[in-house]
């Protein structure tokens, strides 16, 4: 009777909780089944973790592709990726460093190389290169590389040629009945042409409408055969003649002619002057060719930057880097290496918005296909002609923004050039010497 007791209530209390007894098997059979999912894919492939930063929407189509092809070609890796906007990017990665959690494959800028290098945070890629015989390194433009070479060693692998062209909006131009910039433009020619827009935008009221935008100094200091940084030394030489007379011009298109807006002016004007029509002529990377193709409801072209004493398309070259904690380094190297490969680059190549640097692509019909604007986007094939200039230093950020603050005031009207550049030179050294130990 007793037994028989029990057994009635063990059958009543299971009875009353059978929702909780099964819920309570299935979870524990779910955790059971996913842990040993987990460890056999552990044991079938090589993990690895990309990182890289956002600069325009295309990118996250771009990367999604270039990735599920990677893992197409190599079935054995599996790749994490993570993306994140410029803004925080860096932020991001500095505390990665620190914290032993920083991705296998980066992104990364030339501006902040050096620094990363400092941090004993990337690994040499010079052996891997030396030691591919599949990395046909012969068909990668070179010229980029110099923005990646660190110490004498390559730390990061160019990925593209961004190059810095100009652009017109073709409408205004006729409208003014003046004709298109070419490839023989020079500095006086942009002045030239500056004063007859200005005339006609006087004449026809279009009193908030400038002849030229973008106009950044530091471009105009390359081109006047000057440098910023003489990386030899790692001394600042923005007080040398050419780079004051470089400076000066680009005042005087701000103050002596009123054919542009200072930097700061023109950023408050909200957006892309160029896109909105505020400008006539803009300096612009080729990154924004893509952004135009899609955006701009007027006519517009790209040449040549007016030639200064040197014709330079400034490169922002940025890598791929492979950092020193990546225990899987092989497999790093193959993703680092499929990113230059002919596939991944055709990918990036449609997106428009990238100058590939495999030749292969450069001139076929993945790169800026028929359907494309710019009339004149074969001038972006001369990249292979181009000449860098990389004024990269350790503390670039602090370097830049301090001798930035003493142009800006120059831009404004506030200094003279020669002060500007002289102040600037001085506050640039008192960094480059603390960074350096002099």
């Amino acid at each position: 009777m007793s037994n028989n007791f029990k057994c009635e209530k063990l059958r009543r209390i299971i009875k009353e909780n059978f929702i909780f007894f099964l819920t309570l098997m299935t979870a524990f059979f779910l955790i059971w089944f996913i842990s040993n999912i987990t460890v056999g894919r552990n044991h079938s492939k090589t993990i690895i973790e990309y990182s890289y930063w956002v600069g325009i929407p295309e990118e996250l189509e771009a990367n999604r592709l270039v990735i599920e092809a990677f893992h197409q070609e190599n079935p054995d890796i599996q790749v994490i990726v993570r993306h994140h906007p410029w803004a925080d990017y860096f932020t991001k990665l500095y505390t990665g460093i620190v914290t032993g959690t920083a991705p296998d494959v980066l992104r990364m800028s030339y501006a902040f190389l050096p620094d990363y290098v400092h941090y004993n945070a990337i690994e040499p890629l010079d052996a891997f290169i030396a030691t591919d015989s599949t990395f046909d390194n012969d068909e990668l433009i070179q010229w980029p590389y110099e923005t990646c070479i660190v110490e004498n060693h390559i730390m990061s692998m160019p990925i593209d040629c961004p190059m810095d062209i100009f652009y017109y909006n073709k409408n205004m131009f006729e409208a003014a009945g003046l004709p298109y910039p070419d490839e023989n433009w020079n500095w006086n020619d942009l002045i030239e042409t500056g004063l007859e827009l200005k005339e006609y935008f006087k004449k026809n009221d279009m009193n908030d409408i400038y002849s030229i935008g973008g106009v950044l100094y530091s471009q105009f200091v390359m081109e006047n055969g000057a440098k910023i940084i003489e990386r030899d030394k790692m001394i600042c030489t923005l007080d040398t003649p050419s780079a004051i007379e470089a400076v000066q011009f680009v005042h005087d298109l701000i103050h002596k002619y009123d054919l542009a807006l200072a930097p700061e002016a023109e950023n408050s004007i909200g957006g892309d002057p160029f896109l909105k029509e505020k400008c006539a002529m803009t300096y612009g990377g080729s990154y924004m060719l893509q952004t135009y193709n899609k955006k701009a409801t007027f006519n517009w072209d790209i040449t040549y930057r007016p030639k200064g004493k040197k014709w330079i398309a400034k490169t922002l070259a940025c890598g791929l880097s492979m950092t020193k904690r990546c225990r899987e380094k092989e497999a790093a190297w193959r993703l680092i290496k499929f990113f230059v490969s002919k596939r991944a680059q055709e990918i990036y190549a449609n997106i428009g918005a990238f100058v590939p640097i495999r030749k292969d692509v450069l001139n076929s019909d993945s790169f800026l296909p028929s359907h494309y604007k710019p009339k004149h986007k074969y001038l972006l094939l001369d990249v292979e002609g181009s000449i860098s200039q990389n004024w990269s230093c350790r503390n670039w950020g602090r370097f830049r923004t301090a001798i930035g603050q003493e142009i800006d005031l120059v831009m404004e009207g506030k200094l003279l050039p020669v002060d500007g550049c002289r102040r600037a030179a001085i506050r640039g050294n008192q960094i480059l010497d603390e960074v350096y130990g002099r």
